[in-house]
């Protein structure tokens, strides 16, 4: 194999998984706010759960992010995801669609995925400008932020 080959080869695996996570149908919490703006004006448990669980991913991934010598930072993050996991559930369970057990289920799933979501998110914007306070997670963080006071 060529050494050109070889870098083409390890670029695209490099690469590929972050496409992947930046994909057109991921709905950030700003975005998710725009588009679902009339069901959670009206207070639908549903959409105002969804804004939650990307908030607790949000939270997660800067907490995950964060280096070990911030821990108290780090734990902060921590401790506002679960805080938004809980809220999410008990809306969820408010709405009454599932069981509780299973809204756990679904919030945990959830939170998962948007906090590696976020958390590569947050290695391109620290790439790109060298530091996480800029760019589309840094945007969501506010606006999770607004949601806690």
């Amino acid at each position: 194999m060529s050494i050109l080959y070889k870098l083409t080869l390890v670029l695209t695996l490099i690469v590929y998984p972050i496409a992947q996570a930046k994909s057109s149908d991921f709905l950030g919490v700003v975005q998710y706010l725009n588009k679902h703006h009339e069901e959670i004006k009206n207070k639908d448990l549903f959409h105002v759960s969804g804004v939650f669980q990307r908030c607790a991913g949000v939270f997660g991934a800067y907490g995950k992010y964060l280096p070990t010598d911030m821990r108290d930072m780090k734990l902060k993050f921590v401790n506002l995801s679960v805080e938004s996991m809980k809220k999410s559930i008990n809306y969820l369970n408010m709405k009454k669609q599932n069981k509780p057990e299973l809204n756990i289920k679904q919030v945990d799933t959830a939170v998962r995925y948007f906090t590696d979501v976020y958390y590569k998110s947050l290695e391109i914007d620290q790439l790109n400008t060298g530091t996480i306070m800029k760019g589309n997670s840094a945007t969501d963080m506010k606006m999770c932020m607004g949601w806690f006071k």
